[in-house]
Formats: structure tokens, sequence, C-alpha cells
């Protein structure tokens, strides 16, 4: 796999996968991945749940890392065995907080809110301010670094470039699109035309491994559009689909229909543009995408890269070596076969750099 560059600067110094050392007796002394359940109660009585990483018996790296997964998966996609991106980084010395977002997961309804709906203006309004103060309080105050995948991605970029005392000192966004008029996404319109497809609406306001598979039995191209079936493991799919998949609130799936229909993202009214936010953003940004992705090609990550305000941006697309058909798609960045080896590498050293108060390393442009 290389790292072609279209048309800004590739940070390939910062693509070096770790080799491991020596093997050795483990002892209760030697530092090892521990993790507990903390909870952040929201003033709508939210129990949002986080699940903390960090060495064992290690002082952690001085900024911590919230990582926000995407829709229609849950926080363990970013948790996921050996392609678990939260345990990767805690073994690099940072103190990780894996969010799930309301309703997923563990952050389920409070009592007293009965079937009301949700939407993301509500994530960014509450869940995510709360969170970050959270996470900060138990840092001693320290600014956060943020990951976010996909949706986790965008509600970052709306929070920061929205909030001016936001505590955040930089964001990765991994797959994490602003906008939706790329050609690549034109099936995106064909899709979310829930009003002509009922029973398409249901299956993703129950999402999970059975009503996916309702959904490919109609729709095969589905699963393509969503990951690189050559670029995953069997086994890590099958678990995926098993394990990862959760149900979307009727309120967030309103917004995303109304987002795309708007080609951007916007509010639930569709009276408020959160890509103008990006224009806002001062702090650092990593983008990461995949050259095969089909809800976050090239073409929209290149969007946010030029529409960001801040100077210390990086964009890195994977595409695949000269001869080979096996690119990144959309969940293969994270779950795909070489993840670990070449997509979490590079985002452990931009989240190195910006927590030393160093600036990442590229080549001239």
């Amino acid at each position: 796999m290389h790292f072609r560059q279209q048309m800004w600067s590739v940070v390939l110094a910062a693509v070096v996968s770790l080799a491991p050392g020596p093997l050795a007796a483990a002892s209760l002394d030697d530092p090892f991945v521990s993790s507990e359940r903390r909870w952040v109660v929201t003033g709508e009585k939210f129990e949002l749940s986080l699940k903390r990483f960090g060495l064992y018996k290690r002082q952690p790296r001085p900024l911590p890392v919230i990582l926000i997964h995407g829709l229609l998966v849950n926080s363990s996609f970013l948790d996921f065995g050996r392609a678990s991106l939260a345990e990767y980084l805690a073994e690099a010395g940072f103190d990780v907080w894996n969010l799930s977002l309301r309703g997923t997961g563990r952050s389920l309804n409070p009592l007293g809110w009965g079937k009301k709906p949700w939407n993301l203006d509500d994530m960014l309004k509450t869940d995510i301010p709360a969170v970050i103060e959270h996470v900060r309080n138990q840092a001693g105050g320290a600014e956060v670094l943020v990951v976010g995948y996909e949706l986790g991605g965008a509600l970052a970029f709306a929070h920061v470039g929205r909030t001016p005392a936001h505590g955040v000192a930089g964001v990765v966004g991994i797959a994490a699109p602003m906008s939706f008029d790329s050609p690549d996404q034109d099936w995106l319109d064909t899709l979310l035309r829930l009003d002509r497809v009922p029973l398409l609406r249901t299956t993703l306001l129950h999402m999970n491994s059975s009503g996916l598979n309702r959904m490919l039995f109609f729709m095969p191209w589905f699963e393509d559009a969503f990951y690189n079936r050559k670029n995953m493991a069997e086994s890590v799919r099958q678990e995926m689909l098993e394990t990862a998949l959760t149900p979307v609130n009727p309120g967030v799936l309103d917004q995303i229909v109304t987002a795309v229909d708007s080609d951007e993202f916007v509010s639930a009214d569709g009276k408020t543009s959160y890509r103008d936010a990006l224009s806002r953003i001062s702090i650092p940004v990593l983008l990461v995408g995949g050259g095969a992705d089909a809800i976050a090609p090239p073409e929209s990550l290149k969007q946010v890269y030029r529409e960001l305000g801040s100077k210390d941006r990086d964009l890195m697309i994977f595409w695949p070596d000269p001869g080979e058909d096996v690119s990144y798609g959309h969940f293969d960045l994270i779950l795909g076969r070489k993840a670990r080896d070449e997509v979490f590498p590079l985002i452990r050293r931009w989240l190195e750099a910006k927590a030393g108060g160093r600036k990442f390393p590229s080549l001239p442009r």
C-alpha cells in the first residue's frame, strides 16, 4: 500500500509501523492496558457511557484522547479485538475515552424520555460539551484531542467551529465528510428517499445483523458501499455485522436525510450549515480517507481540507499500490486487514506530535 499525494503534502514520515520488542515474561509490574466504564450525565439526564483505556501503572501523555464513533455503528467499532484503535492508542501512552453516542451501546434513554426522538443538534448542544468537560476535569483541565470516525468527525468539526471555548487541542477526522455533493455520493440520494421505501426506513431504525441481511437481499450493492470485502478478513466482517451495528434514532435519521438533500451537514431544520463552521476552525486537523470510500470519497475530504480555517492541517488518502485492486473503503479504514499497520500509526504519530506541542513532519510541497 502506498500513499499518493494529489494536491497537498503527504506525511510519509509519520506512517512508521512500530517493530515489536523482544518477548518477555509478563509480571504485575509490567504496563498493560486497563479499562473502566465511566458515565457522564447531561442536563436532560442522558447517561452517556465512556470506556476509559490507559496503561496500568504509567503516567499518561499530557492530552487525553476522545474517540467518537459513526452512524450505524456503536463504540465497539473503535474497540474491536486486534483492530481496537482505543487499545492501540492506549498502548502508545494516551489516556483514551471511547464515547457511546446517546442511544447506542450503554448510553441509553433516560427515565421519562420515552420514545421522544433526538437529533444531532441535541448531541452538539448538550452531549459533546458535557463529555469534553468531564474528560478535561479528569485530566486536570488539559485540553483534549478528538478522533472522530465519520459522523463522530463531523460532530467534532461542528462543535469546534461553533464553540469559542471548545476545549479541543486538535481533531483527527477519519472518513468524515461535511458535504454530499460529490458524484461518488449520488447513491446516498437514492438510498435515503425513505418516503418511497418504508421498509428501508424501518431497517435503518432497527439496524442489526438480521436487518442488514434483509437490506442486502433487496440491495446487494449496499454492502460494497460501506467496505471493500477484499480488504477485510471474513471473521472480522462477520463479527462486525453481529456486534458493531446499532439502530438509528428517528430524529437522527431525519436529520441525515435533510443533510443529504441539502448536500451538506446542516441542522435538523435545514437552516444552519455546520459545514460553514469549518472556516472558523483554527486548531490542528488531520483528515484521513480511503481511495475507494463511497461515503466519504477523496473529493469530499479535499473539500473539507480547502474550507478549514486552520493553517495546520494535513490530508492523507490511502490509495492502493499500482496493479492492486484492494483499496480502503469506509469501514475498513478501521477494520481493514492492514489498518493497524498502515492507518493507525499515522494517527498515533500525529497525536503524539500534537500532545508534545510539535509540528507534524511533512514532505515539501
